[in-house]
């Protein structure tokens, strides 16, 4: 991985990025199938009809499939232009453009809380952040699942900016952060989750590791 630039100096501009992408994105090019069994998983923990926030939806391949499992969705990315390219492929989901270190919902208004990859493309400084604000619009006895990008070979973790190819061949460059294996099942513990499934999940387009893992918030 690349990390020439540091966090502050690629943080600002991913907003930007994703911008300037959406139009070469189409729903199968950027999401692919590789998390939808934990999406399955997720959503046989939650009655039919539960309030569900998509935490960094971008254009809704996952907001789709949450649909699928008869979730009321929210989709959220602080891009505007997936925003409006989510409202335009899915028409079942509301979205808004909202940074996941500020949600703009009140206190316990989802039944349950998807965040796949987000968590990755935040920095460790920022991160604790991001996970106070997830717990706060969770009731209490819902459901977290987060997929992260993970360093599996017992290193102390590492972020910066990487190029990235989409299925589409669309290369792009982002902010990744490699947590330590246990780090972030750590901070979300502390925070009064219970971790109830973890899975360990090669994505074979990009060559990278996952770990998926699903909490109940107890407190």
């Amino acid at each position: 991985m690349n990390t020439k630039n540091n966090a502050h100096e690629i943080e600002g501009p991913l907003e930007q990025l994703f911008d300037d992408l959406v139009a070469q994105f189409q729903l199968d090019d950027l999401y692919d199938q590789t998390f939808y069994p934990y999406i399955a998983e997720f959503a046989a923990l939650l009655p039919d009809g539960s309030k569900v926030l998509d935490a960094g939806c971008g254009i809704g391949g996952d907001t789709k499939k949450l649909l699928e499992h008869r979730l009321n969705v929210t989709g959220i990315d602080f891009s505007g232009a997936m925003i409006a390219k989510a409202h335009e492929l899915i028409k079942e989901a509301t979205f808004k453009k909202m940074d996941v270190m500020s949600l703009d919902f009140s206190d316990e208004s989802f039944d349950g809380v998807w965040c796949s990859k987000i968590l990755s493309h935040i920095s460790i400084k920022k991160v604790g952040k991001a996970i106070d604000e997830l717990a706060r619009v969770l009731k209490k006895g819902g459901i977290l699942c987060y997929a992260v990008l993970v360093d599996h070979n017992g290193g102390d973790g590492s972020e910066g900016v990487e190029e990235r190819i989409l299925e589409g061949g669309v290369h792009y460059k982002t902010f990744s952060r490699y947590y330590k294996k246990e780090e972030l099942k750590n901070m979300c513990e502390k925070k009064g989750f219970t971790l109830l499934q973890t899975y360990p999940v090669h994505h074979m387009h990009e060559n990278v590791d996952y770990t998926v893992r699903i909490f109940r918030k107890d407190s």
